[in-house]
């Protein structure tokens, strides 16, 4: 056997067979009925289910898995690679909503595709591939990110219609403060956004079957805008991105995360008061005590910012996280008798009550659920359960 077969073969083994100190649990039941919750809330309206960012850090090939349970146009990722991952498991459609450099199309099967369009250069390679592209037109509204602008769009119009095998099959926009409090910047983007429909409409000369403006946050208030389908992110996973005063809060309560991260102790030592834990010396053990050490740490997800300041689940209490969190390594208080080797601890809970939630991390790290769960690695074993 070649080098090449054996390393082959070996990361075959470890992915499926070994025995895993880490490894993120995903939830089938609420994901499927978190989906629920928004099939209900816009009973007429097509969902795109978001698995962009590795499914929000929950594995794109487990979350299509599970979203088999369910029918539905396309699901939403940033870039092609993510589109293969989809594939590897599914014969879904998939929105591409990421800039591509225009050269690559050429490259790219887009038979099961549709791709979001703004600009000239990528409308015109699309266009001279000469084979059927299905298109959303991107305009920005608001957000000021990506999107062609409002006085741009009848030009960019008439670019696409240059081409016949382009298929204007839907427009599209973002709501820049759908989770916010004030709904000003909301309310003057549903009145753009429902006049760009209307000039997509006018210069395409058919109606247009896919128009959506709402994410999750802005999914919940789609009342005085023309729109067809949502594109669900973080509320798939579980996570109400509104805050408890928006007076549709109420409407995303039913949201479970499906997420859970666990690990298994590393090694478990007694250390003498005055000991200094991990780098930069900032813990200094109050008294004689015992710790832990997981074999875990940034590189797989354990914000940095948690130092000093998080905790994680043992034998169903809050134990305290130590010192820094370093790259692979995170230490942990323990109590003085019982601790083992390989015992179960319980890094991310999926109860939305406990410390070691990703919105309570999230809040201690003064950021999002989003930028938590996006930060799980990779590499980490993910199970559908």
């Amino acid at each position: 056997m070649s080098l090449r077969g054996f390393v082959s073969a070996q990361l075959k083994r470890v992915e499926h067979g070994f025995e895993t100190l880490n490894l993120i649990e995903v939830n089938s039941r609420r994901i499927i009925e978190n989906y629920d919750v928004y099939a209900k809330i816009n009973s007429c309206m097509d969902i795109f289910p978001v698995l962009k960012a590795n499914a929000y850090g929950h594995g794109i090939g487990e979350v299509m898995s599970i979203l088999k349970k369910r029918e539905f146009p396309y699901v939403v990722v940033d870039g092609y690679f993510e589109a293969l991952r989809v594939w590897e498991v599914s014969n879904q459609r998939v929105l591409l909503i990421g800039y591509v450099d225009p050269v690559n199309y050429r490259f790219m099967n887009l038979k099961r595709c549709a791709v979001a369009v703004w600009d000239r250069e990528t409308v015109q390679a699309l266009g001279k591939l000469k084979r059927r592209v299905h298109v959303h037109v991107k305009v920005d509204t608001g957000m000021n990110r990506q999107g062609v602008q409002v006085h741009e769009l009848r030009d960019l119009m008439k670019e696409i219609m240059k081409f016949p095998h382009l298929d204007v099959e839907g427009v599209m926009s973002h709501f820049a403060d759908a989770d916010g409090e004030s709904g000003v910047s909301t309310q003057k983007q549903k009145k753009l956004f429902n006049e760009t429909v209307a000039i997509v409409k006018q210069s395409a000369g058919h109606e247009i079957r896919y128009v959506h403006i709402g994410a999750t946050a802005g999914g919940a208030k789609l009342d005085g805008v023309v729109s067809t389908a949502i594109r669900l992110g973080i509320g798939l996973y579980g996570y109400n991105p509104l805050p408890d005063t928006d007076p549709v809060h109420e409407k995303l309560m039913k949201l479970r995360p499906a997420l859970t991260f666990k690990t298994k102790l590393a090694a478990e030592k007694k250390i003498k008061k005055g000991c200094h834990i991990s780098y930069n010396c900032t813990y200094t053990a109050p008294r004689d005590m015992t710790i832990g050490v997981l074999p875990l740490g940034y590189y797989e997800g354990i914000d940095r910012r948690l130092s000093n300041k998080g905790v994680v689940g043992y034998k169903g209490t809050d134990v305290p996280i130590l010192g820094r969190v370093c790259m692979n390594i995170t230490v942990i208080g323990l109590p003085d008798t019982g601790a083992k080797r390989l015992d179960d601890v319980e890094v991310i809970s999926a109860d939305t009550t406990k410390k070691n939630s990703v919105a309570a991390m999230a809040k201690l790290c003064k950021t999002i659920p989003y930028d938590v769960l996006v930060h799980l690695n990779e590499r980490v074993r993910r199970v559908v359960m």
